[in-house]
């Protein structure tokens, strides 16, 4: 299965099964058969999504770990993968 392939309630438990900005690709392992590299890839992915989101708002890198609870949202995650989805589906074309 592909990350692209997930609906929303797949996604969001993608994301409670893997260590979220972990260097280890071996902390993306998980039982809806997405391979660790791609798990990795797109969780990479996410957190500059959400890195963003915080810049918009005035923050700095510096305050990436502090205000990560509050800007992990199911709400976000499923706004970056649907960006990560059109992204790689226009690749495909």
């Amino acid at each position: 299965m592909k990350i692209t392939e997930l609906d929303r309630a797949q996604l969001v438990q993608l994301r409670s099964e893997i260590l979220f900005t972990s260097v280890f690709v071996s902390d993306y392992q998980n039982t809806l058969g997405i391979e660790p590299h791609e798990a990795s890839a797109f969780f990479d992915g996410y957190a500059d999504y959400l890195s963003e989101l915080m810049k918009e708002d005035g923050l700095t890198d510096s305050d990436f770990y502090t205000f990560l609870e509050d800007y992990d949202t199911e709400d976000n995650l499923y706004c970056w993968w649907l960006v990560y989805s059109n992204t790689h589906e226009e690749a495909k074309q």
